[in-house]
């Protein structure tokens, strides 16, 4: 039988593992997503930052261009018209995968983004 400990928010924060990898308000964003995923399937998740790192990467809305243009050309976006235009840039990324914006009152900032 496991032994399950509750994890608190203050707790997954204090992970040394997420903090070596991502930024505060990206690791606050994570725990709520694992929390809600957690109250949407009714069955508890465990606690894995090895796992949650290999999963998730943190990304500055600038560089998904640098990183994923194969799929925004595939969309139709072009470097020239769209690489300033984020919210495109991640509803096209939405359609593939998991997708945490964590960009502030500004179109700039980061995104989470599950690897696929």
């Amino acid at each position: 039988m496991p032994i399950i400990d509750t994890m608190t928010e203050q707790h997954f924060k204090d992970s040394a593992t997420l903090r070596d990898a991502f930024s505060y308000e990206a690791i606050s964003a994570l725990f709520d997503w694992y929390e809600e995923l957690s109250d949407s399937l009714g069955e508890n998740i465990e606690f894995d930052p090895v796992a949650f790192r290999c999963e998730w990467c943190e990304y500055h809305v600038q560089d998904l261009w640098d990183v994923y243009s194969n799929i925004f050309e595939s969309a139709g976006l072009t470097e020239s018209d769209d690489a300033d235009d984020y919210d495109k840039q991640l509803e096209v990324l939405k359609e593939q995968t998991y997708i945490l914006d964590i960009r502030r009152d500004t179109h700039m900032g980061g995104v989470l983004v599950h690897e696929f």
